[in-house]
């Protein structure tokens, strides 16, 4: 689809699938409880401006297994969804924010830094990898904040979650995960959460 993709006429319900890649302008989506789910197969994707999805039911961003990514034009916004699965890296040019958190493939990338955007990275509440793997990520910022508000591995750890970015990376809560790099030179780390378990692993800033 090279324009703009729209899902907000009438009441929306049930659940709506797209199976491949999206090229589109926009994308709209109602705020009404209707599930979501993006797959993102066969090629990479992009939407070429600033993006909400308002859906208050199930989102799904890239299957599992997935090796695509999605590229937004401008700012990423996911807090709305009753539960949110991402499977795909995505690229954006401007600020990621995001509710409860599933990933859902190994070595995923989450960038705000396309176009030299240095937006910030939000993750307002828990994040985990799906039961019974320890999936690695990465997060590259600029010189944007990478902010983690809820447990990070609290029902599923994590494996390796590298870091790359200037700004304050903060940690509001308990993190479970295999290791932690910082890989920036300068910066600011915060750990305020009451446990940090890279058990077999190591921190490194």
């Amino acid at each position: 689809n090279s324009g703009g993709i729209d899902i907000t006429a009438g009441s929306q319900t049930g659940k709506i699938t797209i199976s491949g890649s999206i090229k589109a302008t926009t994308l709209k989506t109602a705020n009404t409880a209707f599930e979501l789910d993006i797959r993102l197969a066969n090629n990479n994707s992009t939407i070429g401006s600033a993006t909400t999805f308002n859906n208050t039911g199930a989102l799904t961003i890239g299957s599992a297994g997935s090796t695509r990514t999605l590229t937004v034009t401008g700012a990423l916004v996911a807090t709305a969804s009753s539960s949110l699965k991402i499977g795909s890296s995505i690229t954006t040019a401007g600020a990621q924010t995001y509710r409860a958190l599933e990933i859902q493939t190994n070595n995923l990338t989450f960038n705000s830094n396309s176009s030299s955007s240095n937006g910030a990275i939000i993750f307002n509440s828990t994040l985990n990898s799906t039961a019974t793997n320890t999936f690695d990520l990465n997060i590259t910022t600029g010189s944007g904040n990478i902010t983690f508000n809820g447990a990070v591995g609290g029902a599923q750890g994590l494996g390796n979650i590298s870091l790359t970015g200037t700004g304050t990376t903060t940690f509001s809560s308990t993190v479970r995960a295999t290791a932690l790099t910082q890989n920036s030179t300068s910066g600011t780390t915060s750990i305020n959460g009451t446990s940090f378990d890279t058990t077999g692993g190591s921190h490194t800033y």
